[in-house]
Parts: C-alpha cells; structure tokens; sequence
C-alpha cells in the first residue's frame, strides 16, 4: 500500500512539474507578441491594419488564434482576404489581399464625384479623379463608400461595357444607366464629344452594328453630336445641322 501512495505521488509530482513547467514556458518573452510585420498593402496603411488586428507588443500568441485576427481585418472596407501566420520567437506575419476596383462610379450630376467600385458592387473609397484603367459608370442614386450596388446591376454592365468595347473602336470616356435599365456612352469623334443613346439592352449587336455603319457614313463626312438608337431608325443630331434655305419674299404687287 505504501509503494503505490509513493508511485501515486511520485506521479501526481511529476505531472504538476510538468504542468509548471508548460505555465513557464507560455508565460515567456518566445510566446510574448514581439513584432508584427505587414504586407501586401495598396490603399492602407500598415497601422490601419495593424490597431484592426487587435494585437499588440508584449500580448500573448496563444490567447488569440491567427484565424480570429484574420476576421478581424476583414471587416476593414478595403480587405478582401488575409493570411495569418505565427512565428516564434514573438512574431506576426499579416499578408493583405485588398478589394480590386472594376469600375469607377459616379452619381449621373454635372461635377460628379467619382468611387471605385470591385466586382461584387462593393463602393470602396472615394477617387481622387479618374482613371483610364477602370470604365466609368454614371447611376440615378447617390453613391457612397460601403454600399453594395445591385449585384444584377453589375453582371448587366460588365456583359455591355465588354460587348460594347469589343465592337466599338473609339474610346469610350463614361457609361450611364438610368433606372429603367436603358444603357448610353459618351465617346468621340475628331475630339468632339458624341453621345450614343443605346436604350435597352436588347438586341446590342445590332444596334453596335447600326452605330459601326454610321461611323463608317455619316460621321465620315458631318461632325455628329448625338445617336440615338432606341427606335427602329436610328436618329442622328448633327452638332452643326445646315441651316434651312432661306425664303425670298414674294416682290409686291
């Protein structure tokens, strides 16, 4: 009976210095967040992620898992995606996937302000001007940082704007949708602006075809300021029309 009380403590012993021992080592400067490095940055700034990841010098790595920092930064605007890694001694190492813009949107207003916008509709930050980089999109709503546009809005307009700059050979400085889903660009020609009045999407190719025959005509000979392509016949505004004969009176009798 003796012997086994003595292997019983002898054990009981061995596993609370075992335990102590587990408590040292945890509590030491190698789990103790040192440094935290961070990469991958395009828009933000590496303090903006690092106050959002919650850890801090001298924290320990085991009371937060690399998982639970992640979704942290991912409720920063611009971040899409991050990669969490620890290493001992002390060390954190953040790489930032950030939101790509696809498209710069703007209220439809004469000074319009300009947003970039990724491909699920996500608004991401205001732009400073424009780009040629991304298409330019004009809406009947306001727009502001964090709104989600309608994700059938944004299917709708990356299908056009790829047929419409496919097909179309002049460049193409911005797009407006209204909100009846009828679809218009501004382009030029001779450094005139021309806008082209598309309506529905209904039938595009052959309304592009219609616009490529009158590029190929009448915008080869007259300076046109308008196409308007939502009926059967399409309607052209020329910017400078010819003015109509002038009638001579009739001499008096």
């Amino acid at each position: 009976m003796e012997k086994l009380v003595s292997v019983r403590s002898r054990h009981c012993f061995l596993v609370l210095l075992f335990v102590l021992a587990q408590a040292i080592v945890f509590t030491s400067s190698l789990f103790q967040v040192q440094s935290i490095s961070v990469a991958g940055l395009e828009t933000l700034s590496a303090q903006q992620v690092k106050d959002q990841s919650g850890m801090k010098n001298g924290q320990y790595l085991w009371m937060t898992t690399p998982g639970t920092v992640a979704a942290r930064l991912g409720k920063l605007q611009n971040v899409g995606s991050s990669n969490v890694s620890y290493v001992l001694p002390g060390q954190i190492h953040i790489t930032v996937h950030e939101r790509q813009p696809v498209y710069q949107v703007a209220s439809n207003t004469v000074n319009p302000i300009w947003y970039a916008v990724d491909q699920h509709g996500l608004v991401l930050r205001k732009l400073k001007g424009t780009s040629n980089q991304w298409p330019r999109l004009k809406l009947e709503e306001q727009i502001r940082v964090g709104q989600r546009l309608h994700p059938a809005l944004i299917a709708t307009c990356s299908q056009a704007c790829g047929w419409i700059e496919q097909e179309f050979p002049a460049s193409i400085w911005y797009y407006t949708l209204d909100q009846r889903g009828n679809l218009s660009f501004r382009t030029f020609s001779s450094q005139y602006p021309v806008d082209v009045q598309l309506g529905s999407l209904d039938n595009l190719h052959y309304k592009l075809k219609v616009l490529r025959a009158l590029m190929n005509s009448v915008m080869q000979h007259q300076q046109v300021a308008a196409v308007d392509l939502r009926f059967s016949t399409p309607v052209v505004r020329l910017l400078h029309p010819p003015k109509p004969p002038q009638v001579e009176a009739a001499p008096p009798h």
